[in-house]
Order: C-alpha cells, then sequence, then structure tokens
C-alpha cells in the first residue's frame, strides 16, 4: 500500500515562476520555500539557477524582504532622502529601509529599528534573534504582546508560533542562512497574524480564493491549454490562466490560489494547507468502498464527486473505472470525504553522462543550462553530466571536473562513497560508484562532478581530462591551496621555488603521480575578441554565465583580486581592458580577468621605504675594489584593511622588494595580495595618488560621496582615514566624530571617473 497524508513540507510547495529550479538547494523544505519566494518575486536566487542556501543575509537583505512580503514592491518614493546615517540615498536598499519607517500602511509595525547611535547597520549580518523580532513584528505583535527580554522572549515568542518549522536550529546571535530565512519567512506568510484573519500572503496577490483544489496543469494533463491549471471550487472544476508554471509537487492539494497583482486575471501562486488530502494506491473500486493495496477499506457515499478526464461525475457512475490506481481522497473540515481525483505520478528526474554509453535522452521542449547560461542542445559536449528535471522541465549540465591521483577511497576503492583527490574528500553518489571498479590507489583519475560537488562519473585520466584553472590563494612553507574556477578548492605539496613565485597569481593546476600539485602560471595571451556588453551579458558574439568570476589584475606579475560586477560602475567594459577570458566545454565564458578597471585591485595607504644591506654577494679585493652588497628595500604600507573576521582595522603590511619606484612614500596604492610576497625580493607597482583638495564635514553625503573644487568625487567603499598624530587608520565615520579637516587622494579626476581613495584627517 502506497498511503499519505499532505503534510507541512508540501505546505511550502507552491509555482515555481518561468525561472528553472535552484539546483544547489538539496533540503526539499528549502527548495520549496526558495522557490515560492521566488515567484513572488520575494526573494530571488543569485544568479542562473543558484540560490546559495548557505548564504548570509544582511539586515538590509532581510530588512527588503519583511517589506515585499508586505505586499509593498515598488518603493521608488522612499530612495531620494536619508533617515539613517549609514544608509544614504544612494544605497540600493534605501527605499525599502525607509519605507519600512514610513510606508503609512507598515510603519506603525515598527519591523525595523536602528541601533543606540542613530545607525542601522545595513551591511551587518542578521542573527536569528532579529529575524524572529522582524517576523513578529511583521505580524503585528508587540513587546507588551512578546515581553521585555530581547531576544529571548522573541524567539520563545516565535517558536511557539511556529515560525521555525522546516529550519535550522539557531542560537540567538547566529547568523541564518539564506535557506532557513526563506522557510522562515514563507511560515510566517501562512501565520495567523495579531489581529484580523487576512494572512500576509494575501498581501501580495490583487485577489485570493480559498479552500481550492488543484487538479492538473497543462504540464500534466495534455487536455489544458498552454499556460492554463485546472482547479476544483466550490462544486465546479475551472480552467485559469497562470503567470509562471505550477510545481508539480503541488498538483493534487487543496490550498489557496493567490492571483498576479498586476496581471490579476492570472494565477500568481498556489500555497497548499497541510492535512485533508490522503493519497492512497486503490487495488478494489466497489459500488459503495475503497480497498487499498494494503487491504484498507475507505467507504464511499455514491455521490461523492469524482474528478475523471476533466469532468466531474458520481462515484455510483464511475467506481468501475478507478481500480488500479492511485487516487487523492480530499476531505472537508469535519472529515467527511468530499471529492476523489486521479493523483498525478510524476516522472523520475536522472544524471547521465552525455555522448557515452551510459548517455539518456533528453526530452523535446526542455531548457537546457550550463553554467547559468540557456543553451541549445547542439552545444551539449560528451562527458559533460546532465540531469533533467521533468518537474521544471530543464535540464542542467555541467562540466565541472577534478583531475589527479586517487589518495584515499571509503569503505573501498572498487564501490566507494567518498575519494579523495587533491586534498579533497568528495562525496560519491550512489549511482557512480560503479565507475570506480578497476581503479585503484594512485591511479590517475576525472571526476565529473554535478552542480552540488558530488561525484557522478569517473574515467582515467587517458580517456577525459579536466583543464583546472583557479587562483593560488594560500601557501604555507610547500603547502598551497589553489581555488578553481570551477568552485572546487583544491590543496597539498608542491615545489617550493614554483610556489613562491606564483602566490596570487592565476595558475594551470596538474596532479602529480608523487601526490603533488604542480603549478604554472595561467597564460593569459588569448582571449575572446569583442566588449563585455554587462547587461547583455556577452562579450563579443559569447554569453557571459551569470555566475562568472571576474578578477582584476592592475599589473603584470601583480596578483589577481577577487570583484564582483557591482564594482563596475559603467555598463561596457572595452576589448582592450580585457586581460584574458575562460571559457567552458561550450565556450560561455566563466571567467573575466580585467585591467585596471575598478580601482578596487589596489590596497590603499601611507607608504615608507627602509634600505639596509643585504648579503654580500661578490668581493673584488683583487682589484682593490669594495664588497658589493645586494639591498633590500622593506616597505611598509599602513592601510585599512580587512581581517579574518571580515571587519575592517587599521593594519601595516610589510614588503621586501629589490628596487621601489619614484614617489613611494606617502598615499599609494600597491597591488592587493602583494604582501604575500613579504619574504621575496619582487619589483613592486605602485599606483600614486593625488590631492583632490582639501574639505570640511559639511562636504560628505552621508558616507557615500564628498564635493570638492573640482566636482563630486564619491568615495571608495569600506575607506579608511589616516591620521598622521596617530599614524594608524580609522574609519570614516570615527574620523568625523573627531575631526573637521580632512585632505582628500584621489585616483583621477571626477570626469574620468575619479574616486576618492584615501583621507587624511587633521
Amino acid at each position: 500500500m502506497k498511503r499519505q497524508l499532505i503534510s507541512g513540507a508540501l505546505a511550502l510547495s507552491m509555482l515555481l515562476g518561468s525561472a528553472a529550479a535552484f539546483s544547489d538547494i538539496s533540503d526539499p523544505k528549502v527548495r520549496q520555500a526558495a522557490a515560492v519566494l521566488n515567484n513572488l518575486e520575494i526573494m530571488q536566487g543569485e544568479g542562473g539557477d543558484r540560490f546559495n542556501p548557505n548564504g548570509q543575509l544582511t539586515r538590509a537583505q532581510f530588512c527588503k524582504l519583511a517589506v515585499t512580503a508586505l505586499g509593498i514592491q515598488d518603493v521608488s518614493a522612499y530612495r531620494n532622502y536619508t533617515i539613517f546615517p549609514d544608509v544614504p540615498y544612494s544605497h540600493w536598499a534605501a527605499g525599502y529601509i525607509n519605507a519600512a519607517v514610513k510606508q503609512t500602511t507598515i510603519r506603525d509595525r515598527q519591523i525595523i529599528r536602528g541601533f543606540a547611535d542613530g545607525t542601522f547597520g545595513p551591511d551587518k549580518t542578521i542573527s536569528y534573534g532579529e529575524v524572529c523580532t522582524m517576523l513578529l513584528r511583521m505580524l503585528g505583535y508587540t513587546v507588551e504582546d512578546v515581553g521585555p527580554f530581547w531576544p529571548n522572549d522573541y524567539i520563545a515568542k516565535a517558536e511557539a508560533l511556529r515560525l521555525n518549522e522546516g529550519a535550522a536550529s539557531y542560537g540567538a546571535n547566529d547568523v541564518v542562512k539564506r535557506g532557513d530565512a526563506a522557510v522562515m519567512l514563507l511560515n510566517t506568510l501562512q501565520a495567523s497574524p495579531k489581529e484580523g484573519d487576512k494572512l500576509l500572503m494575501h498581501s501580495v496577490a490583487s485577489n485570493s480564493i480559498d479552500n481550492s483544489i488543484l487538479l492538473a496543469t497543462y504540464e500534466t494533463d495534455s487536455d489544458l491549454r498552454n499556460g492554463q491549471a485546472s482547479f476544483y471550487e466550490g462544486g465546479t472544476i475551472i480552467n485559469r490562466p497562470m503567470e509562471g508554471t505550477l510545481d508539480k509537487s503541488v498538483v493534487g492539494t487543496r490550498g489557496t490560489v493567490l492571483f498576479d497583482k498586476t496581471t490579476t486575471s492570472k494565477v500568481r501562486a498556489f500555497v497548499p494547507d497541510s492535512g485533508n488530502v490522503e493519497t492512497v494506491d486503490v487495488k478494489q473500486a466497489r459500488v459503495d468502498s475503497l480497498e487499498s493495496e494494503g487491504g484498507q477499506k475507505y467507504k464511499v457515499p455514491r455521490k461523492t464527486q469524482v474528478v475523471l478526464d476533466g469532468e466531474l461525475l458520481d462515484y455510483g457512475e464511475t467506481y468501475f473505472d478507478l481500480s488500479d490506481r492511485t487516487l487523492n481522497l480530499y476531505y472537508d473540515s469535519g472529515h467527511q470525504l468530499e471529492l476523489i481525483s486521479v493523483a498525478y505520478e510524476g516522472a523520475e528526474s536522472g544524471a547521465f553522462v552525455y555522448g557515452t554509453a551510459a548517455s539518456g535522452n533528453i526530452p523535446q521542449g526542455y531548457t537546457v543550462i550550463k553554467n547559468g547560461v540557456e543553451i541549445g542542445r547542439e552545444e551539449i559536449k560528451k562527458y559533460d553530466l546532465v540531469t533533467v528535471n521533468p518537474e521544471t522541465r530543464t535540464v542542467t549540465v555541467s562540466d565541472r571536473r577534478v583531475t589527479g591521483c586517487l589518495e584515499d577511497a571509503s569503505p573501498a576503492y572498487g564501490y566507494p562513497e567518498k575519494v579523495k583527490l587533491l586534498g579533497r574528500e568528495f562525496n560519491v553518489a550512489e549511482g557512480a560508484s560503479g565507475y570506480f571498479k578497476n581503479m585503484k590507489h594512485n591511479d590517475k583519475v576525472t571526476l565529473l562532478l554535478d552542480t552540488y560537488g558530488n561525484v557522478q562519473a569517473a574515467f582515467p585520466a587517458s580517456e577525459v581530462s579536466g583543464a583546472m584553472v583557479g587562483v593560488y590563494t594560500k601557501k604555507n612553507g610547500t603547502d598551497v591551496t589553489v581555488e578553481l574556477l570551477n568552485g572546487v578548492k583544491v590543496s597539498g605539496k608542491a615545489d617550493k621555488d614554483t610556489a613562491d613565485n606564483l602566490v596570487g597569481q592565476m595558475v594551470s593546476v596538474t596532479g602529480g603521480t608523487d601526490g603533488k600539485i604542480y603549478l604554472s602560471r595561467y597564460n593569459m595571451s588569448s582571449r575572446i575578441s569583442g566588449d563585455w556588453s554587462i547587461e547583455a551579458g556577452t562579450i563579443g558574439s559569447k554569453k557571459v554565465a551569470s555566475n562568472v568570476k571576474i578578477y582584476e589584475m592592475v599589473a603584470d606579475k601583480a596578483p589577481v583580486t577577487a570583484i564582483d560586477a557591482d564594482d563596475i560602475l559603467r555598463g561596457t567594459v572595452k576589448s582592450g581592458e580585457i586581460r584574458t577570458t575562460l571559457t567552458d566545454t561550450s565556450g560561455n565564458v566563466i571567467g573575466i580577468v580585467l585591467n585596471d578597471v575598478t580601482g578596487y585591485g589596489w590596497q590603499y595607504g601611507i607608504a615608507s621605504i627602509n634600505s639596509t644591506k643585504g648579503d654580500i654577494i661578490g668581493k673584488f679585493e683583487d682589484e682593490g675594489g669594495e664588497p658589493e652588497y645586494n639591498y633590500n628595500y622593506s616597505v611598509s604600507l599602513t592601510c585599512w584593511a580587512e581581517n579574518d573576521d571580515g571587519e575592517y582595522a587599521s593594519a601595516k603590511k610589510t614588503y621586501q622588494v629589490l628596487s621601489t619606484p619614484s614617489g613611494m612614500s606617502g598615499p599609494v596604492g600597491i597591488p592587493r595580495g602583494m604582501d604575500q610576497y613579504a619574504d621575496t625580493k619582487i619589483f613592486l607597482p605602485v599606483k600614486k595618488l593625488t590631492v583632490a583638495g582639501s574639505v570640511g564635514l559639511d562636504a560628505f553625503d552621508a558616507s557615500d560621496g564628498v564635493k570638492t573644487r573640482d566636482g563630486y568625487y564619491p568615495l571608495q567603499k569600506d575607506i579608511g582615514v589616516y591620521v598622521s598624530d596617530y599614524k594608524k587608520m580609522i574609519s570614516l565615520r570615527e574620523a568625523k566624530a573627531n575631526f573637521k579637516e580632512f585632505t582628500l587622494y584621489a585616483d583621477a579626476k571626477p570626469e574620468d571617473g575619479g574616486m576618492i581613495r584615501m583621507i587624511i584627517a587633521k
């Protein structure tokens, strides 16, 4: 017998939108909640088909979620002024944060509050206590309802209301993951508010219909037109147009229909209720009862309505067609049988290696996605890993590969559950164990990884190879770590000289049979021709992956620095500003290395030089000459830098160099990551800053920009201020509180895209 009660897990299900389901979520509750909020335009993914469920949320980001979930989509009227000094009008979330304070329909809920010093802390990560507090305030609860002890009283109340059901357990000060925040927010949309009977989910819809049953969609019933869904409401069947695509997991459930706010005739979402539906495998249907495969009997009145082939009929007229079928039995609030329908049983998803004997079929009409880019079926290459998802009608293609020697396997090399390669342990999918049956310790193999990083197949490296390119990020003696562009981090031992020469560089990685990792400088001579249109997502004629890795390399042999697309304050990067591009097996761009485009590839600070005699490198006693010494230059940079905790503080970085450019001392920029060369003699490129003027406090626009005699300059984000009396850096906020005169240093004029990179306070 297959008997299933529809539970709280299904209560998280809803339609997915026109985009594909998120491929990086394994927990079904999180995946369903993410799909719900994405479709309602409350909480989106992070590009392509990725949601980043383990990522963190800031206070600004969660405020945006809360305001949108309360039905406030347009915040343009609240963007042009500043309430909190650290949320200027130019901040991306200013409209949402200001709306939470000022918008007439939600301001009395006081869903957000600032800190004691008047700031909001938009970029601080949000804690579990803060999440519980904001969700309760969304539901109308106040301190009088909850209790005076924050955050414990708020956490206790939220958990009593089961707002955390389906999420992980957290301590009061723990940072909440994105996936769990989605689950808790959806629970809140379905929870009863303190006053009134209108659930918050109705705020995001133009209209709603409760107690509806979703019978089918055009994907599960070929008789429906494209974009239609069929519902049972009040004793009749109604076919409605949809805005997007309903998740097949909710077909057959009872719940609430939500209509789109703009196209009010179209269904935007369907939220199932928990309980009141039972799914049964029927062995025998009789005139007055159903018998399950397990022998359980269900009494059925003859007038009970049955949905069969899109029609409503009495059970007495149709029972003879219901044997050997899986049926949904729907009960009313008094647990009386109300309706019977044939259950939809969807196809199973599957993964296979394309172009091999194990290759499967790719259904027609499915959307094919590779590295976040939609591609044609003809662009799938041999040995690409293909995952078919019938529920979303998508095909996800992965060319993530790692090549190296098998260092370990458990419980056995022949059929492992885990394997170790290049210092990294990988989980082996159950169906992939057979690929290892003829492999043994130290064999050189290539692992094929899915989007979760699990091994789905493995081949001898002589048959399939993986071009491993990444950034050499760390060394400790001969131990090295490289972050590959495909998201895999590998580590191991490498030749010491090679390691020293390549720290911070883009490298090609090879795993040797001796267990070592061999690194070589990546050849940046090749690149795709054409400009990079960031909005169009193309370089020349090639598509750029939505999760493309972007780096700046501000000088030859300088380290590469990871940057975000948001750091590029223009829509197009010229071809001449692109050093190199890296592509996947289908030619889509997955990595871009730029020249000095944003200015964020430099670490700015106050530099000073010391020269000292080093070792004697030559004697000239026979000629009566003086010994020749190797002079080392010790360069110090006092700067405002991010520490291991992700916070900014004054730091002093040192460098040993053979020679230095003129004008090194004073406000300069040194390539980020150069401090990793502290024990290596190198040539040190420098970016000289120029005075942009001296100003008072009134010249600053909150923390975003400053007005000078040359015009308006934006301030570098996370800029520090050097205090010469202290010989250290402090934050701009602290400097404004203690100083009145500021000397500004820029990298260019405002009309040339210049930005204030350094400030000295007096």
